[in-house]
């Protein structure tokens, strides 16, 4: 199997995505596997149409458009991306699968020029073409929230608070996808949405148990953007002894994480 990954975004929460300081716009993937093409967007948040034609992607090849849940940064796009994916409409094909709530966001005009739409809940498991899929628990102010793991290769959390369950979904992978919001979360345990994203000693934590071959920092927050990008990934990397990427807008990481 081979596989690319392509950062259309890296920014995520409320001030990265409101001041664009850190763009947002979620992750294009293109497998292959026994000679089958299979291509998909995740979280097309603000940001996510422009930033993906400006990287020269097709959307009228992707197969499979995966929401994790229905908050602006992670959904704001799906309708134009819809769109762009059904050459306006015209043809009915690809497919959707998000939470329920995201479904219910979508409007019917758009929903009915894909082919299918998928709701999910965590712990299930379907195929987009020959690709395996299982869907994870989060723990998030969204109820209706979950993460991915493809191909038991790459995982990707979505926003979630820390907990060893929730880490332990994600083991011996070759590669996570770990959303981390801040550096040092202040309202860490509060009831408050900003509450319910990981910091850099969650992420530590996370990676311990988790104990992937390399972890891809993603929806990185304003806190992160202060403290330092590169302070913030080798702390990470350093305190939990896994190879951690700050990944490149723009630029296609094979599994090795190498820039293609």
């Amino acid at each position: 199997m081979n596989l690319k990954i392509k950062f259309v975004g890296i920014g995520g929460g409320r001030r990265a995505t409101l001041t664009q300081k850190i763009k947002t716009g979620g992750i294009y993937l293109e497998f292959s596997k026994n000679n089958i093409d299979t291509k998909l967007f995740l979280d097309p948040g603000v940001g996510a149409f422009t930033r993906a034609l400006e990287q020269k992607i097709k959307f009228i090849k992707i197969d499979g458009l995966l929401v994790s849940h229905c908050h602006t940064d992670h959904i704001n796009d799906a309708p134009v991306t819809i769109e762009a994916m059904t050459n306006t409409g015209r043809t009915k094909r690809a497919g959707m699968y998000c939470p329920k709530t995201v479904a219910e966001h979508i409007s019917d005009y758009y929903k009915n020029c894909l082919e299918k739409v998928i709701t999910l809940r965590a712990n299930e498991k379907f195929k987009i073409k020959n690709i395996n899929i299982k869907t994870t628990k989060t723990i998030h102010t969204e109820k209706f929230n979950i993460g991915f793991i493809l191909e038991d290769f790459v995982g990707y959390t979505s926003d979630t608070i820390f907990t060893e369950h929730i880490a332990e979904q994600y083991k011996n992978l070759d590669v996570l996808i770990l959303n981390i919001c801040f550096f040092k979360n202040p309202y860490k345990g509060k009831d408050l949405g900003f509450g319910q994203h990981m910091d850099a000693y969650d992420a530590v934590r996370f990676l311990k148990i988790a104990k992937p071959k390399a972890c891809i920092m993603y929806h990185l927050g304003m806190s992160i953007l202060n403290y330092g990008f590169e302070k913030t990934r080798n702390y990470i990397q350093s305190n939990s002894g896994v190879k951690t990427i700050l990944p490149e807008i723009g630029k296609t990481y094979n599994p090795t994480l190498t820039v293609e």
